[in-house]
């Protein structure tokens, strides 16, 4: 990621649901374009709680726009912040988020490469200026292409859920994207590739991480996890999602692993009563995190 980021492959932006992603460079200014309209109409709220008016909030976007034109290169966010400090305008609460955001929304500035610990920024328009610009319908079924490609079989609804794009865009992006395949599923019609299709199965239990897409890249419904168990997997329903532990397509356990010395140990919560083949495939699934991480597994389950 570092190596992509550092060769201009990809930057940092913000370019669908206010969410931090990494894309590829070419494609910043029309994801942004196409998916950032959501995200700036509800800046002005955002700003009304910061105490910011348009007015300084789009002189910021220029302070910062000019300090990362100006320099040869990547610009520490502290130096940016500096920028606008010295302008008069002041960031306490939020604010310099704030505005590093509303200048990445606007294209004018993208997370460049990190040095060492520390974020930088760069002007989007210099740092990576061959764009391509695609029409609104191209656009629509680039994005559903490359979704489907990340993330089928998806429905309709999965991929506005996604983008923040509307039923009746996503329905174009979907039916005029190359490479991809509608289905017949218990969900309803899904995209999916040809690829995927033809692929062979894999284990049924895996122990996925906290925030992996299973859980973020589709509605939370009962295709995925009980609705009872949500709760178990983000406590107090406040955005922290706990490592899961998947079984036949469904959340059945959350797991958690600590790293001494020598092992790894594996704990793992039961969500509802699980048979002994469960718990048997899901042994074989911490065996095979443990041989991952080159460690001799300790596993138990939480009473």
């Amino acid at each position: 990621t570092a190596a992509a980021l550092a060769e201009r492959d990809v930057v940092r932006t913000w370019p669908m649901r206010g969410t931090l992603h990494l894309i590829p460079s070419r494609d910043a200014k029309w994801m942004l374009d196409l998916m950032g309209g959501k995200a700036l109409a509800g800046a002005e709220r955002r700003r009304q709680a910061l105490n910011l008016s348009e007015d300084i909030a789009y002189r910021a976007v220029d302070i910062l726009a000019a300090r990362v034109a100006e320099a040869e290169g990547p610009v520490a966010r502290k130096d940016c912040l500096t920028a606008l400090a010295d302008a008069g305008i002041a960031l306490e609460n939020q604010r310099g988020y704030h505005l590093l955001w509303f200048a990445s929304q606007l294209g004018q500035l993208a997370g460049g490469p990190p040095r060492g610990k520390e974020q930088t920024f760069v002007s989007l328009d210099t740092w990576a200026p061959m764009h391509r610009a695609p029409s609104r319908e191209e656009a629509l079924a680039l994005v559903a292409a490359a979704y489907v490609r990340g993330h089928g079989p998806v429905t309709e609804r999965d991929m506005m859920r996604w983008t923040g794009l509307g039923l009746h865009e996503c329905r174009v992006g979907l039916t005029t994207a190359e490479g991809i395949l509608s289905v017949d599923t218990e969900a309803g019609l899904a995209w999916v590739t040809g690829f995927a299709l033809e692929a062979p199965a894999i284990a049924p239990t895996r122990l996925l991480p906290g925030f992996d897409e299973f859980m973020l890249g589709y509605p939370a419904d009962e295709r995925a996890i009980d609705p009872s168990h949500h709760s178990a997997v983000v406590p107090g329903d406040n955005g922290v999602f706990k490592p899961t532990v998947i079984d036949g397509g469904r959340v059945v356990a959350l797991w958690a692993r600590k790293l001494p010395a020598t092992t790894v140990r594996i704990e793992v919560t039961a969500l509802a009563a699980l048979d002994g083949g469960a718990r048997a495939r899901i042994g074989d699934a911490a065996e095979e995190y443990a041989a991952y991480v080159e460690r001799p597994l300790e596993m138990k389950w939480a009473e």
